[in-house]
């Protein structure tokens, strides 16, 4: 069983700033040794950890001794511990809660960073303090009984919720954005479909001199309809690169707004890599099969005809 502070089961803690004793740490060359980042706070028991999946890397976790009247004790994340400790050695250094100058916690263990399943939960920090329910106490918590668990009788409880279906909850407007940009992605789809089409058309009207010098040397419409053809799966090929070259950069800063979302998908970038080229080349081909049915002088003209 887990009790913690509210919001924690779904990874949404108050976000507020601790101090830490960094050490010899230096910020823009000027030492300093307290620094003041943004956390998020948890208040858990001991089987929190367990009940999250949070690992442990270094030291130990809360445990059953640290009780209100024992030496207060946190634990801290890695984000955490890495960038506000002299070389990442937080172990044994202290931290203190928002604005509480009085009360130091040692911090005596580091854990991975927490992503929680709560919509918005991506956009909070990864700096992250752990402390004891019983060393800090929330003004409001929640238990997490496991399923077959015995909810404890004592203690003035709410009604509960089985996780899963706040999970399913805390998930609906995700969903619901979720759909909104897929609707957004086929109208985009679309747009681009036309887009391509209509820059094949314009591509090829503007190599009609270059056609008509070829076609008065003696190429056939074949040869014509072919060079065409191999230029625009080319240029496609290029356009492809260029989005393979800027694309990742957005798609991956997407899990970090809607934890869940997919990581970059070398089998969909294959896939809609295809569509564009295959979009290209077959914007190009009715216009090129026009060009070589003309005249040399025509072509070598620019204008087309009618």
């Amino acid at each position: 069983m887990s009790v913690a502070g509210a919001g924690t089961h779904l990874g949404l803690g108050p976000v507020a700033r601790i101090t830490t004793d960094c050490g010899q740490c230096y910020r823009g060359g000027i030492y300093a040794r307290f620094l003041r980042p943004l956390a998020v706070h948890y208040f858990v028991s001991p089987d929190t950890f367990r009940l999250l999946g949070v690992r442990l890397v270094t030291g130990r976790l809360l445990d059953a001794g640290d009780t209100r009247t024992a030496a207060p004790v946190a634990v801290v994340s890695q984000s955490l511990a890495n960038g506000w400790f002299e070389n990442g050695a937080a172990l044994g250094r202290g931290i203190q809660l928002g604005d509480d100058r009085n009360r130091w916690y040692t911090v005596v263990g580091v854990v991975s960073d927490f992503t929680g399943a709560g919509f918005g939960a991506g956009q909070l920090p990864a700096e992250q303090a752990w402390v004891g329910v019983l060393q800090a106490p929330p003004v409001t918590g929640e238990v997490l009984v496991p399923p077959g668990g015995v909810k404890p009788t004592g203690a003035a409880l709410g009604a509960g919720e089985p996780m899963p279906d706040r999970l399913e909850r805390e998930a609906a407007p995700g969903a619901w954005f979720g759909r909104w940009l897929g609707v957004e992605a086929l109208l985009l789809l679309g747009l681009a479909i036309l887009g391509l089409a209509a820059f094949a058309r314009l591509w090829v009207l503007s190599l009609r001199p270059t056609l008509g010098l070829r076609r008065a040397a003696g190429a056939r419409r074949g040869q014509v309809i072919g060079f065409v053809m191999r230029q625009a799966v080319l240029v496609g090929v290029g356009g492809v690169l260029v989005g393979a070259w800027f694309g990742p950069a957005v798609w991956l800063a997407l899990p970090d707004l809607l934890p869940g979302l997919p990581a970059w998908d070398p089998a969909v970038m294959l896939m809609a890599a295809t569509l564009l080229v295959t979009i290209m080349a077959l914007g190009a081909l009715a216009p090129a099969v026009r060009a070589a049915r003309e005249a040399p002088a025509a072509l070598v003209a620019g204008a087309e005809e009618a």
